[in-house]
């Protein structure tokens, strides 16, 4: 880039790289010229007619310089329809990329937008190819456990262990009481989560639960028992 204000461009374009007819021929006759705001060189802004937009920063130093693009603004209806043809035949994003000289991620981007340039979904028979899975997002099948749940046995279970931990809650004498409620025993014994949503499952532990839960007049009448033997110091 250089001769007039020192901005000569040699009209010269790689075409829809790997995708137009034209490719490599001197075919641009749009250019818009510009400067670099931060380095005052020359920018040529190259259009071709079927769409391929690019731009590079003069001034051209030595003959091969027309060859060179600095950055792809657009690449095109051609270069798309090419990258979409490739796509219908069942080709992985990453064996187009190498048909048309881009990257893999170019070629995904691309992909999504139709003739006028919408976004547009994806199509869910794309996962039909295996090598396109790799590329899109993949549903885990939701895991089933070998072994299934003896909620029988577990039932059993804590139903004893809420037994014990509310006799210890009633029996406890060193420390002020604490109410026999349904979310406290939950929580001592660790299975507050298990408790409230597998009600359904564990008739008996709920049924021992209810036994042994303290209305709120049962639980003052128990406080006020226990202050007393507090005050004379003695046990039962």
């Amino acid at each position: 880039m250089g001769n007039k204000s020192l901005l000569v461009i040699k009209l010269y374009l790689t075409g829809e790289q790997g995708a137009a007819d034209h490719y490599k021929q001197s075919v641009v006759q749009k250019l818009e010229m510009m400067r670099c705001s931060d380095t005052g060189k020359p920018i040529g802004i190259f259009t071709c007619k079927c769409g391929f937009i690019f731009s590079r920063r003069g001034p051209d130093l030595s003959a091969t310089d027309k060859e060179r693009i600095g950055k792809i603004r657009e690449y095109g209806s051609i270069w798309r329809n090419k990258a979409r043809q490739y796509l219908n035949q069942g080709l992985s994003y990453r064996q187009i990329a190498k048909l048309l000289g881009v990257d893999v991620g170019t070629v995904i981007k691309h992909s999504r937008f139709d003739d006028e340039g919408n976004h547009k979904k994806l199509e869910k028979d794309r996962n039909v190819h295996a090598s396109h899975k790799r590329q899109e997002t993949r549903i885990r099948p939701r895991k089933v456990a070998k072994d299934r749940i003896d909620w029988i046995h577990r039932d059993q279970e804590l139903s004893l262990l809420v037994a014990r931990k509310c006799k210890e809650m009633l029996q406890l004498e060193d420390s002020k009481p604490i109410r026999v409620r349904f979310t406290t025993v939950a929580k001592k014994i660790g299975m507050l989560s298990l408790l409230e949503n597998q009600k359904d499952k564990l008739p008996m532990t709920i049924a021992v639960m209810n036994e042994y839960i303290e209305t709120t007049e049962q639980f003052q009448i128990r406080r006020i028992k226990w202050a007393a033997r507090k005050q004379r110091g003695t046990h039962p």
